[in-house]
């Protein structure tokens, strides 16, 4: 890569010392590592973004249910606390607000970011289980091919786990969006007092229009999103399988 490439011309010409195939081989190793870190700590904060969102929505789930402490199909007649009832949920929907806010800033941050790990995780697990294949008929020392499979399950591993997470906790904040929107929505009708009733819809209002939903491009980050990964993966394997075959 670039960066062992740029380390040992550094070594070279201005140390006036020529690398070895062992210094070679650590700077090798030093720039995946490096690269690996980069594409963690993107998607470490990333995670962290939008696990904030996601408790932040449960938050306002419990509020909704210590405010409506209801079974379903009961009325509850609100007489004495109409105003501070909707007062609460005038904050419920200014919360949700920013929430969105927070949501819009998470997917111009680091949508780029997110397609290039989602991308390149992608690509290294076509090559990575098509190599696998491959190492594993080649007639080698075992302890040489044992190293050469550890290895590429590791950077597998470090790719694919943060995608993963980031898939999880990405579509946990959407279903926490619509478990919001399932509590209002199941709640609605239990009210006989106009200005929480007017209140509460316009609640209703802004989380059946105004969704949250993490993106990336144009894809929307959840379970979907990595079916049609694997799919893509499943795909290109077969492809260069059949390229080899007819080579």
């Amino acid at each position: 890569m670039a960066f062992h490439i740029i380390l040992e011309y550094f070594i070279s010409v201005d140390q006036g010392i020529v690398p070895d195939h062992s210094v070679i081989a650590v700077l090798n190793v030093l720039s995946d590592l490096i690269v690996s870190q980069f594409l963690l700590l993107v998607s470490f904060q990333f995670i962290s973004s939008v696990a904030c969102v996601a408790t932040r929505l449960t938050i306002l789930i419990q509020n909704i249910k210590e405010l409506l402490p209801l079974n379903e199909g009961e009325v509850r007649e609100v007489q004495l606390n109409g105003a501070k009832e909707a007062f609460v949920l005038r904050n419920i929907a200014l919360l949700h607000d920013k929430l969105l806010d927070a949501v819009d800033e998470i997917n111009e941050v680091f949508s780029k970011e997110m397609i290039a790990l989602f991308l390149l995780s992608t690509a290294i697990e076509v090559l990575v289980s098509y190599f696998v294949v491959k190492v594993s008929m080649l007639e080698i020392l075992p302890i040489v091919k044992t190293w050469i499979l550890i290895n590429l399950m590791i950077w597998s591993v470090l790719l694919v786990l943060p995608c993963i997470i980031s898939i999880y906790i990405s579509d946990k904040a959407t279903n926490e969006s619509r478990r919001l929107l399932n509590h209002v929505e199941r709640y609605s009708s239990s009210y006989r007092d106009e200005s929480a009733l007017l209140k509460l819809d316009f609640l209703l209002n802004k989380l059946r229009c105004q969704p949250i939903i993490l993106s990336c491009g144009m894809f929307n980050i959840n379970w979907s999103f990595a079916l049609s990964m694997s799919g893509a993966i499943i795909t290109y394997i077969i492809i260069l399988t059949q390229f080899e075959n007819n080579v």
